[in-house]
């Protein structure tokens, strides 16, 4: 994620710059709305700053709940913005200007002086066109951010979607061959999905889905990677983890899954299931594309015990016979 974070970074790095050059005789901060919009951040800050605030409510700035900037007058002066309280007329003078991108509100330009004089008309124009500047890069960057996730995510259930699944496998399992470690790979399916959509609607199935990809999202390691693999498979790579440890949290997979209560219109779903298969490489295969077929295969076994367990994979690898001399 962190490498997705820097053009933002150097958006905010920017700015920081060069408004101490455009603005020498003020102080100031550009704020950036977070995700869940309840909150402004400071991003970054130039010059010395009175009204040293890291971050305030939306509401607590007229510019933000008026969608334009702020006081509009010197006489609006006396009616400073709660995060803005130490200016006023015997105080700083203060201006917020929103950043707004096609019509989305995106964050705050906010400017102080030492004194209760006006600002120039010089300077606030630079401050509109650097606003301006500012609020389009950062919506292409969004929009960009946006249809990354989109290509790469499953919109049902928010986790990675097979495309990029096939991609990763075939990073990890390089990376177990390169690197003599282990790599486990798990297929989870709920059992009787299609009962469940029969019996109570796709909105229930699709609820089903959501409900096992917020587990699987809340059980992971940050190393782990995990994603729909299509219909009511999902695939779970575990780098360097061994057969005992996946087999472990594999099992609580399973309990969290038996503890599962989807709510629905009609009342309360519980009593789901799933069976999942497992493989590692290079204890049961020796190559990355076996891996799949192993823990598939595994599946199969599980759904033919019974269904509602976990089955690791019966293959074991054949080590390489050196030629003869």
């Amino acid at each position: 994620m962190n490498g997705h974070r820097q053009p933002f970074d150097e958006i905010l790095a920017a700015v920081q710059t060069y408004a101490g050059y455009l603005f020498p005789e003020e102080g100031g901060a550009l704020y950036l709305l977070n995700a869940a919009r309840d909150e402004v951040v400071r991003g970054s800050q130039w010059g010395a700053l009175i009204s040293d605030v890291a971050s305030f409510h939306p509401e607590d700035c007229w510019a933000l709940r008026r969608g334009g900037t702020y006081p509009t007058s010197q006489a609006s002066q006396g009616i400073a913005c709660p995060h803005a309280a130490c200016c006023g007329p015997r105080g700083s003078a203060f201006v917020c200007q929103p950043l707004i991108a096609h019509n989305n509100l995106l964050g705050l330009l906010y400017r102080e002086a030492a004194s209760a004089s006006p600002f120039s008309a010089g300077a606030n124009q630079l401050a509109t066109m650097l606003a301006e500047q500012v609020s389009l890069a950062i919506a292409n960057l969004e929009l960009r951010e946006q249809l990354r996730k989109q290509a790469i995510r499953d919109p049902l259930t928010g986790l990675y979607n097979r495309r990029f699944l096939d991609d990763a496998l075939s990073r990890e399992t390089a990376r177990s061959t390169r690197d003599g470690k282990p790599l486990a790979l798990a297929i989870v399916d709920i059992d009787h999905f299609k009962k469940i959509n029969d019996t109570h609607g796709h909105e229930a199935g699709d609820a089903v889905l959501r409900g096992l990809g917020k587990i699987l999202r809340e059980t992971i390691r940050k190393t782990d990677i995990v994603g729909r693999f299509g219909g009511e498979e999902f695939l779970l790579l575990l780098p360097g983890a061994s057969l005992g440890v996946a087999e472990r949290r594999l099992h609580e997979l399973l309990d969290a899954v038996r503890a599962m209560n989807v709510a629905l219109p009609s009342g309360t779903l519980n009593g789901i299931t799933a069976s999942i298969g497992l493989a590692a490489m290079p204890l049961h295969v020796a190559t990355g594309d076996a891996l799949v077929a192993a823990a598939d295969a595994a599946l199969y076994q599980a759904k033919g015990q019974g269904r509602n367990r976990l089955v690791v994979t019966e293959k074991r690898a054949v080590p390489a016979v050196a030629p003869a001399a």
